[in-house]
């Protein structure tokens, strides 16, 4: 199972998630999202405050994840920016922002983050999140 404060799974093109305030605290052994963004393309997730304190080390925490579906489609040209990702109990497997595999031409810059093992694990191709000049 999946526990997500925003889930756009399947979503399509060009949502838009901005401004919102996400706080989650579980007890439970799960898969755990802030904003869980799959198969979407041309999005943008900015301004956005997600803190995540997980009492049970779950199978996987991240901030904001972007993937392509099963099917192979999205997780592409999304914009990322200026959001604020607290992963509070500073394990070495908390992800802030999750690039998952085959996705590209992400961009973004101004993205804080506190308490994330890894802040930002690209799997894609060409994605420039935090990078200068993305």
């Amino acid at each position: 199972m999946t526990i997500c404060g925003i889930n756009l799974g399947g979503f399509g093109t060009g949502a838009i998630v901005e401004g919102n305030t996400i706080n989650l605290h579980t007890n439970v052994y799960d898969n755990i999202r802030g904003i869980n963004y799959v198969g979407g393309s041309n999005g943008i997730i900015q301004g956005n405050s997600i803190t995540i304190d997980d009492d049970e080390e779950g199978l996987s925490v991240r901030g904001i994840l972007v993937a392509q579906d099963l099917d192979g489609a999205g997780g592409d040209n999304n914009t990322i920016s200026g959001n604020n990702v607290d992963l509070t109990n500073s394990r070495a497997s908390d992800i802030g922002i999750y690039l998952g595999a085959n996705t590209t031409a992400n961009a973004g810059s101004g993205n804080q983050f506190q308490g994330a093992g890894v802040n930002i694990s690209d799997n894609g191709a060409g994605n420039a999140v935090n990078i200068s000049g993305g």
